[in-house]
């Protein structure tokens, strides 16, 4: 490798310590060493700040500790890690998450890429669940830019590294020279979708590869791949209707996007009789009312009847 690879990752985190020290580890332990780890803890109630001491990581340079006054959610919390790190020296910058154990070798991988592939700046590596499986629901393709309609990328594209269009933030890597031209993260989101309407931004300035065998695990109960098969109400998806429909909004290229607001509504409760939903299809229905309704009248960050304990 003729230049080195100078990168900053960052970690969100809410009272998952012991997940959290684990991820920094596997951070810690790469061949390829990061030159920051940018820490931003949303708040934690579980002694998350202590429990980092205890295990001597407060006192590493390389770790950038920020602990927030409030929970400002995923997408808030990556936007002020963003911010802190874009005032490092680094040239790339690593998206993370407190429950994501890159692999060894992975950000090899990554630069490796890199290097083949200079006028790409930004790559993203191969997630895999704790069962071995391939998560594909992280690695997406547009087959309609219109109504910016997406499909996951198939298992078998996995044979070999292959382009996409959009990512979540677990085991991606963007280059910092691009991010001015990029914007920020959509903080009043609160959670999810912002990390994919950031990657749409980000493929239109830079081609976007998977480099397969850069590999993280992410170590969730739960996968999108499982959602119809294994359905539970989760209040976090009010928050991914509203802001899939704001992202459609801004970012599709057709008036065509201008439906997927009652599009989404139809499509909800035409699923609803699915014996899945037994016994939580009124809760669905109003998650997915509201959600659209907020859109509509541009109420975004966070809505007090979905937290935490709110099925």
């Amino acid at each position: 490798m003729t230049k080195k690879f100078s990168y900053a990752n960052l970690i969100v985190t809410f009272n998952r310590k012991e997940k959290l020290v684990k991820a920094i580890n596997f951070i810690l332990d790469q061949d390829v060493a990061p030159k920051y780890i940018v820490v931003v803890d949303n708040n934690s109630s579980d002694g998350t700040n202590e429990y980092l001491q205890s295990e001597g990581l407060l006192a590493n340079k390389k770790i950038k500790y920020f602990k927030l006054d409030e929970n400002i959610g995923g997408s808030g919390g990556f936007e002020y890690a963003l911010e802190q790190a874009k005032k490092l020296n680094v040239d790339w910058i690593a998206f993370g998450d407190d429950d994501a154990y890159y692999q060894p070798g992975f950000f090899h991988a990554i630069a490796q890429a890199s290097q083949n592939n200079p006028d790409v700046k930004a790559f993203t590596g191969t997630v895999k669940l704790n069962d071995g499986r391939t998560d594909i629901t992280h690695r997406i393709h547009i087959k309609d830019w219109g109504m910016l309609r997406y499909s996951h990328i198939p298992l078998s594209a996995y044979a070999e590294d292959f382009p996409i269009d959009m990512f979540t933030f677990v085991g991606s890597v963007v280059n910092k020279e691009i991010l001015s031209k990029i914007g920020e993260i959509n903080a009043k989101y609160f959670i999810w979708m912002d990390d994919l309407e950031f990657s749409v931004r980000v493929r239109e300035q830079t081609n976007i590869i998977n480099v397969v065998n850069a590999v993280v695990i992410h170590d969730t109960s739960s996968s999108a791949m499982d959602f119809k098969t294994d359905y539970k109400p989760d209040w976090r998806h009010y928050y991914g209707v509203r802001n899939k429909i704001d992202m459609c909004d801004k970012h599709g290229k057709s008036f065509r996007r201008k439906l997927y607001p009652i599009a989404t509504w139809i499509k909800s409760v035409y699923v609803l009789p699915l014996p899945r939903f037994k016994g939580h299809r009124k809760y669905e229905v109003r998650q997915v009312t509201d959600a659209v309704r907020d859109a509509k009248h541009n109420h975004f960050g966070k809505n007090p009847k979905y937290l935490p304990g709110s099925n």
